[in-house]
C-alpha cells in the first residue's frame, strides 16, 4: 500500500501546475504563498483520510461511478480501450471520457504510465482503496434484470422456462441421419435443396434448415464428421469419446465449434468461457448488454472468475461433474485453462459467440426490463437419473415393426449405439427411430455383433427384446458374413510360414482373419501399432510397413469446467438484488440531499454570478464532500462552453482546451464529435481548428463559425499522454 500511495503522490506532482493548483483550490481552497508542492500534496491526503469526506465520497457515487470504478479494479491494466470496449454498448466515448474525468477529479481513480507498456493506465486512488472495495462487486457489472411487471414472459421462472434446444435426443438424431444422409450438405456446410425438406420433417420443431446447418459446421468443426468424395464421414470412435464429456461440456463444446474453426486449444478456452458465461447468468437473467459484457470481462481478465451461482443449471453442472465419466485425465488446477486473453482467436467476436449461444437455445428471450432492454435467461437442462436410478421408468421401447421410442432420459453415450442401427423417423421432445437391415450393417462394419446390438437395446427397454428383432438381426449377419469387403493391414508371406505367425502369442491377437495361405488381415488401429508390435513379436523376416495409410487419430476432448464457488450466502442467489436495491436507493436518496443542502448554502452567499455557478457545478460534479469547501476564495471562473454566434466564446473555449490539453466535445453538422484540439488558425472571416478525433486520432478540420456548440471537457487531473 505504501508503495501505490507513493506512485499516486508522483502522479500529482509531476503534472501540469494549471491542473495541480485546480484540484487544490477545489479541495483545500484559496492558496496562501509562499507555499510548497509536497506540503500542498499531504495536506490533500489529510484531507482524504478523514473517515466522514471517505464516507461523503462513497455516498456521492453514483450507478455508473460504481460500474466504471470496478472495471477499473477489475482489470490488471485499465486502460481507456479497454474501458471503451467494455462500456461501447452504454456510453460514447465522449461520455466515457468525461465520466473518467470527473472520477479523477474527485479523487477517486488516477492515473499514470505502467511501468511495463508505458501505457496510462487508471488505478483506485490506494487512500480510498480499503473503503471502496467493500463497495466493488461484479454485480456493478454484471446486473441481474429486472423484467417489467407487464413483459409477456415475466412470469417464467426456472421452473417453467423453456428447455436447451440441444439435448441427448436431438444430438442421437442427428447422429443418425447423417450416418443415413451423407450427402445432405454443400461443401461450405449448408443443405442441399432436395434435403430441405426431409430435414424439416424428422425436426419440425427446429423450423428452417439454418439451425441443422449451424449444427453441422459444429460437429464438422469438433471433427465429429468429416467432408469426403462421398459425402460426410461420421467418426463414431470420436462421437463415443464426445459422449464420455457430461452434458453441460457438451454444449459448451458446439457452440464454440459453431462460432468458428480454431486450434484445439483455443476450442477448448471457447468451450470454457461458453460454459462459463451461461451458468454465471442470474434466476432473473442478464439483458444482452450485460451478456456482452460478461464475455468481453472473460476475455481480457487473466484469471477469469468462476462465479458459481445458485440454480438449477449451477446444481446440474455440478451433479454432471461427479456422476459422468471423464475422457480428459486427472482433475488438476493445472490443467484448466486460465488466460483466455493469449488464447482467443480474433475470428470469433462477443456478438457472433452470443448469437449463437441464443441460436443453440442455451439461454432464451425472457421479456424486456423497464428501459427496453431485451432481457435473456438460462435454459433448462433435463436430469439424467434413468441410468442410476434401477426403479427409474422405462426411457425405450421397440415394437414389432421394428419402430423404436426412446423418451427424454437417456444419455447420449447410451443413445449412440440404438442412434448407430436406425434411422431417425421424426424428433420433437420423443425420438422416434426405425431399426433398417442398411443401418444395421453400418453397425457390422463398425465391428459390433448381433449379442453386442442386443445388449445394448436391453439395457435401455422396458420390455423383453421382440424375438423377430434378434432373429433377424442373426438373419442379416450371416448375410453380411457371406461377403465383405476390407480395408486395413495385408500381411503377404510364404505359406509354409503359417504356422509361424499364428502361433506367435504377441502377433497372433492381430489377425482378424486368414483371406488365404500366406495372406492374413490384420487388425492394426495405427501404423505405429503395427510396427510396434512387429517388433515385440521377434517375427523379424516381416519387414517393414509398404503403402498403407494410417487411420485417423482424435485426442479425447480436453476437460473444462463448471464454475467454483466463491463464496456462499445462506441459500440466496447470488444475484439476489433486493436488499442491495433497498440499500442504494437509500444512499442515492442520502445524496441527492446533501447536494440540495449544498446548493442552498452557495444561495445564501454573497458571490458573483461566475463564482455562483462554478460553485454549483463543482457540487452537480460531485466534487464537493465537506461544506468547507464553499469558498468563494477558491474559484477561478472559466468559460468552458460556447454556441451558435459566440464567436469569440468559441476561440477562447478552444485556445483554453488547448493550453490545458483538454477534449472538446463539439456538435458540428448535427453530429457529434470527441477531439484533442491541436491548433486554431484563424482567418479573414473565421478561424480553422485542426484536431484529432477521438479514440482513434484521425484528423479533421472544423470550421469555428459553424460549429454549432462545444464544450470544454476539463482535462484530466493527471497529464494526459502526448498527442503526435
Amino acid at each position: 500500500m505504501a508503495a501505490k500511495i507513493l506512485l499516486w503522490r508522483e502522479s500529482l506532482s509531476v503534472m501540469p501546475d494549471h491542473h495541480f493548483f485546480e484540484i487544490i483550490r477545489m479541495y483545500l481552497g484559496e492558496i496562501k504563498t509562499p507555499y510548497n508542492k509536497q506540503r500542498l500534496i499531504e495536506d490533500l491526503s489529510a484531507f482524504l483520510r478523514k473517515e466522514d469526506n471517505k464516507q461523503m465520497i462513497l455516498r456521492l457515487l453514483s450507478k455508473t461511478d460504481l460500474e466504471l470504478v470496478t472495471a477499473v479494479k477489475e482489470f490488471s491494466s485499465a486502460t481507456k480501450d479497454k474501458l471503451h470496449a467494455l462500456f461501447s454498448s452504454s456510453m460514447t466515448y465522449a461520455a466515457l471520457y468525461e465520466q473518467l474525468m470527473n472520477l479523477e477529479e474527485r479523487l477517486v481513480i488516477y492515473r499514470h504510465p505502467d511501468k511495463d507498456t508505458g501505457r496510462v493506465v487508471f488505478e483506485l486512488n490506494p487512500l480510498l482503496e480499503p473503503v471502496l472495495l467493500p463497495l466493488l462487486s461484479r454485480n456493478n457489472l454484471l446486473p441481474a434484470a429486472n423484467l417489467k411487471e407487464n413483459s409477456a414472459l415475466s412470469g417464467n421462472t426456472p421452473e417453467v422456462a423453456p428447455s436447451c434446444r440441444l439435448s441427448p435426443e436431438f444430438l442421437a438424431a442427428a447422429y443418425s441421419f447423417l450416418l443415413e444422409n451423407p450427402e445432405l450438405c454443400k461443401a461450405d456446410g449448408s443443405l442441399k435443396k432436395r434435403y430441405e425438406v426431409v430435414v424439416q420433417q424428422v425436426f419440425p420443431s427446429y423450423g428452417d434448415s439454418n439451425f441443422f446447418s449451424l449444427i453441422v459446421t459444429a460437429l464438422a468443426n469438433l471433427s465429429l464428421i468429416r467432408m469426403t468424395d462421398c459425402g460426410f464421414s461420421v467418426k463414431t470412435k470420436r462421437w463415443m469419446q464426445f459422449a464420455e464429456l457430461d452434458e453441460a461440456s457438451q454444449y459448451s463444446y458446439i457452440a464454440a465449434a459453431a462460432s468458428g474453426h480454431f486450434p484445439r486449444g483455443v476450442l477448448q478456452s471457447y468451450a470454457q468461457l461458453v460454459r462459463d458465461i451461461v451458468a454465471e447468468i442470474p434466476d432473473f437473467g442478464f439483458t444482452k448488454e450485460v451478456f456482452l459484457r460478461n464475455i468481453f470481462l472473460h476475455r481480457e481478465l487473466k484469471t477469469p472468475a468462476r462465479t458459481l451461482h445458485s440454480g438449477r443449471f449451477a446444481a446440474i453442472l455440478q451433479r454432471a461433474e461427479s456422476r459422468e465419466s471423464s475422457a480428459f485425465g486427472t482433475d488438476s488446477a493445472s490443467d484448466r485453462p486460465t488466460n483466455y486473453e493469449t488464447q482467443f482467436s480474433s475470428s470469433c467476436t462477443d456478438e457472433t459467440l452470443f448469437q449463437v449461444i441464443e441460436q443453440l437455445g442455451l439461454i432464451y428471450y425472457a421479456g424486456t426490463d423497464a428501459d427496453g432492454n431485451v432481457v435473456y435467461k438460462r435454459a433448462l437442462f433435463p436430469e439424467k437419473v434413468a441410468l442410476e436410478n434401477p426403479n427409474a421408468a422405462p426411457y425405450a421401447s421397440i415394437d414389432s415393426g421394428f419402430s423404436l421410442t426412446v423418451l427424454p432420459g437417456l444419455s447420449l453415450k447410451k443413445l449412440l449405439p440404438l442412434a448407430e442401427i436406425s434411422v431417425p423417423v421424426r424428433f420433437e421432445k420423443i425420438l422416434q427411430l426405425e431399426i433398417t437391415k442398411s443401418a444395421v450393417m453400418r453397425s457390422f462394419d463398425a465391428g459390433n455383433t448381433p449379442a453386442a446390438i442386443e445388449d445394448s437395446m436391453r439395457e435401455v427397454l422396458s420390455h423383453e427384446l421382440p424375438q423377430n428383432i434378434m432373429f433377424s438381426l442373426a438373419d442379416w449377419y450371416d448375410g453380411y458374413n457371406a461377403a465383405s469387403i476390407f480395408m486395413g493391414y495385408v500381411l503377404k508371406i510364404q505359406p509354409e510360414k503359417d504356422a509361424i505367425v499364428e502361433k506367435n502369442p504377441e502377433f497372433a491377437p492381430y489377425i482378424r482373419q486368414k483371406l488365404a495361405p500366406g495372406i492374413f488381415l490384420l487388425d492394426f488401429a495405427t501404423r505405429k501399432e503395427a510396427m510396434s508390435v512387429i517388433a515385440e513379436s521377434g517375427l523379424s523376416f516381416i519387414g517393414s510397413i509398404k503403402d498403407t495409410r494410417t487411420e485417423e487419430e482424435f485426442p479425447p476432448f480436453p476437460r473444462i469446467y463448471h464454475t467454483e464457488t466463491q463464496r456462499e450466502r445462506s441459500g440466496q442467489s447470488f444475484f439476489a438484488n433486493s436488499s442491495s436495491d433497498v440499500a442504494n436507493a437509500t444512499e442515492a436518496e442520502a445524496a441527492s440531499g446533501f447536494i440540495e443542502k449544498l446548493n442552498k448554502i452557495v444561495d445564501g452567499m454573497n458571490l458573483s454570478v461566475e463564482q455562483t455557478e462554478e460553485l454549483k457545478s463543482r457540487i452537480q460534479r460531485r466534487i464537493i464532500v465537506n461544506e468547507k469547501q464553499l469558498q468563494a476564495g477558491s474559484v477561478r471562473p472559466e468559460k468552458n462552453e460556447a454556441s451558435g454566434m459566440d464567436f469569440l466564446g468559441k476561440i477562447h473555449v478552444t485556445e483554453h482546451a488547448i493550453a490545458s490539453e483538454s477534449l472538446l466535445n463539439i456538435l458540428y453538422d448535427s453530429v457529434t464529435y470527441l477531439v484533442q484540439p491541436v491548433r486554431v488558425e484563424k482567418q479573414n472571416t473565421d478561424a480553422i481548428l485542426k484536431a484529432l478525433l477521438q479514440p482513434d486520432g484521425t484528423e479533421k478540420y472544423f470550421q469555428i463559425g459553424r460549429v454549432q456548440y462545444l464544450k470544454r471537457i476539463r482535462g484530466s487531473v493527471f497529464k494526459e499522454p502526448d498527442y503526435k
